[in-house]
């Protein structure tokens, strides 16, 4: 015979909202419901929470009629941003890779043209050659910090802040 194994409330969803919500139920009974949900929203501090969890406060303050297909509404956007998020991520990964491949080739044509014999090799090991290696240096860092830059993720912003 086989028992099926059921979680109490406060031990399910991911263990980063755990915390969030392990005061829940102390909360909502000392300040109802919607106070409770709005305490959690505050301590995620998370655009994707906010719309979770004001989807909630408004099934609380309106009624839950309505809530199964709201729900299943909000699944499926939040699912397509984190589809889309990643998408983003890995298109962003790479112009970085290309500009590293694209950063390298000069540098290694340079260490080919100093390590042989001739005019490229006295010139780069005069002060003037020092010179131009110490500027191409910098302009290449500063490349492919501007590229990082410019491909760095950029955090949703919360749309709800100002209601705390």
């Amino acid at each position: 015979r086989h028992r099926r194994r059921t979680l109490r409330r406060d031990d399910g969803g991911p263990p980063a909202l755990r915390t969030a919500f392990s005061g829940y139920r102390a909360n909502a009974e000392m300040l109802g419901q919607a106070a409770a949900l709005e305490l959690i929203r505050s301590q995620l501090a998370d655009a994707t929470s906010d719309r979770v969890l004001g989807v909630l406060v408004l099934a609380v303050e309106e009624g839950i009629e309505r809530l199964g297909d709201v729900l299943t509404r909000l699944a499926t956007d939040v699912a397509a941003d984190v589809r889309l998020l990643e998408e983003l991520k890995t298109s962003r990964a790479e112009p970085v890779l290309n500009a590293r491949i694209m950063a390298a080739g000069p540098w290694a044509l340079l260490a080919y043209l100093a390590l042989q014999d001739g005019p490229y090799r006295d010139f780069y090991r005069s002060g003037a050659g020092f010179a131009v290696v110490v500027i191409a240096l910098i302009l290449t860092v500063l490349g492919l910090v501007w590229t990082q830059r410019l491909a760095r993720d950029t955090e949703e912003p919360r749309v709800l802040r100002d209601l705390e």
